[in-house]
């Protein structure tokens, strides 16, 4: 998951931004796992992100033999906006501790790249289960399960004085929130109805989004393919 934190001082150039990342990384080690590229056997690569400057390896630990993932950023070619936002979320994900969220093991800069090293979720994203298990749609409690640790985590991360960082342009058409609005509309229809709006702070109407079709809304707000298991 990504987060919306307040954005640190804005860095002048790329070269000044890699350094200041690599001198929190080596500050800040989250665990036992060494921040040294030459303790990670590459393995294949299961997927692409951040723009397509993020490419996503599954690895080996070489101390211990255990699977991880890589998460590798190119620095070179991310623009100021992109590292600040990187320092961020790394300040952020050392804050966390939850077994709905996805941990950091390592971060560290390895030949340009900052390296952000993930325990292996062996079943992928929701997008992954959905292509490979649910390709005729998810049942109930499939979807159920899912927003389970979805809602645990958001708990979790607004009782820490924190908020999603939202991204629906990607997901407003995503099956998989089509189904769930569309198994509730025909289920509880009672649920799906509008309610009087309230007038906010500013004295304006929000948007009403009411009972299952307002937490679906919301939802659509995250990022599927990083709802990983």
């Amino acid at each position: 998951m990504s987060f919306l934190v307040s954005k640190p001082e804005r860095i002048r150039t790329n070269e000044a931004s890699s350094e200041s990342i690599a001198s929190f990384s080596k500050q800040e080690i989250m665990s036992s796992f060494l921040p040294e590229g030459g303790c990670y056997e590459l393995l294949t690569i299961i997927g692409k992100g951040f723009e397509d400057l993020m490419t996503v390896n599954l690895a080996k630990y070489k101390p211990t033999g255990e699977y991880v993932t890589v998460r590798r950023i190119n620095l070179e070619a991310c623009s100021n906006e992109m590292v600040t936002f990187l320092q961020g979320e790394l300040h952020v994900s050392k804050l966390f501790s939850h077994p709905n969220i996805l941990p950091y093991r390592a971060t560290f800069i390895a030949d340009n790249e900052l390296w952000v090293v993930t325990p292996f979720m062996a079943y992928g994203s929701a997008k992954d289960l959905i292509c490979t298990h649910f390709m005729d749609g998810m049942h109930e409690l499939a979807i159920a399960y899912v927003l389970q640790g979805v809602l645990k985590a958001l708990d979790y991360i607004h009782h820490m004085g924190y908020v999603h960082r939202p991204n629906a342009s990607t997901l407003l058409n995503h099956s998989f929130f089509k189904q769930i609005k569309r198994r509730a509309s025909e289920a509880l229809p009672e649920l799906l109805r509008p309610v009087t709006p309230i007038t906010n702070f500013e004295g304006s109407e929000p948007q009403d989004h009411s009972g299952i079709f307002g937490l679906v809304t919301n939802l659509e707000e995250l990022e599927v393919d990083d709802w990983e298991f």
